[in-house]
């Protein structure tokens, strides 16, 4: 495999349900011990980065600082520019974390923004008021545009479900995202890669409008998996017909061997 550098997202690509696809985490590992670069790239909020670190560590994998990237890597600097208060529609953990790492407080009585997150801890209560605030102009933020997240049982609703609620009940639109494929992610994932040709850096996931369309707007190889929310019909779609999908295979560790199909 001539790659110098893998973006990988994590759900759906590297595990399903937090169980790793086949050999996947030694082949990483031997990727990274030839000398190469792999970020992890999730649009997943429900936790902290710290409990990513700790969980692909736990899978066996060798993961190292800086190597794990999630919305609120984006979305904390992009608000702590503008914003000291805020009613974040989240996990207890990605609250505590927009508190720590970046300075911004959780405020339900007069907040400056309003943010939306895949909360998988979410209540009728956290969305009527997330609603009201908006009704009365206060400006919100969605962290990411999924709308399902891959299980074994399944797709099951992301932050893109829960944001499309609130639009329909507010008729109001969020004035950005920071996930996969947003113009704020792009530009830190470039950073990122800015010392290799595009050329030897491969975007993977198993989605089309986030994974596959963050590696074209960055303008490297891409490949589309087969262990999440898209399928092999799909690409041939004709509404995805702006995708391009350089490679696909069945799996990660399939692409790896050399065993990917043709296009």
């Amino acid at each position: 495999m001539n790659y110098k550098a893998l973006i990988l997202d994590l759900d759906g690509t590297v595990y399903v349900d937090g169980k790793p696809i086949k050999d996947i985490v030694s082949k990483l590992n031997k990727f990274k011990e030839e000398g190469n670069k792999l970020i992890y790239l999730s649009n997943n909020t429900t936790v902290s980065r710290s409990v990513y670190y700790d969980k692909l560590s736990k899978l066996g994998l060798n993961v190292s600082d800086g190597e794990v990237v999630t919305p609120i890597t984006i979305a904390g600097a992009y608000l702590n520019k503008k914003y000291k208060k805020g009613y974040t529609v989240g996990t207890k953990s990605f609250i505590k974390e927009l508190r720590e790492s970046f300075k911004i407080e959780q405020d339900s009585e007069d907040p400056e923004f309003v943010l939306i997150t895949f909360d998988n801890e979410v209540t009728y209560e956290k969305l009527k008021i997330a609603c009201q605030l908006i009704n009365n102009g206060v400006p919100y933020y969605i962290t990411h545009i999924d709308l399902a997240c891959p299980s074994e049982k399944g797709p099951i609703p992301d932050c893109g479900a829960i944001a499309l609620l609130v639009e329909s009940v507010t008729k109001k639109k969020p004035r950005t995202d920071f996930g996969k494929p947003s113009n704020e992610m792009v530009a830190h994932i470039a950073s990122l890669i800015s010392d290799i040709p595009k050329a030897k850096v491969l975007m993977v996931g198993d989605r089309l409008y986030t994974d596959i369309a963050l590696g074209n707007k960055l303008g490297i190889q891409t490949l589309l998996v087969l262990t999440g929310e898209s399928n092999f019909e799909d690409i041939n779609d004709h509404k995805n017909h702006h995708f391009l999908v350089d490679h696909c295979s069945e799996t990660l560790a399939d692409f790896m061997e050399g065993n990917e199909f043709a296009l």
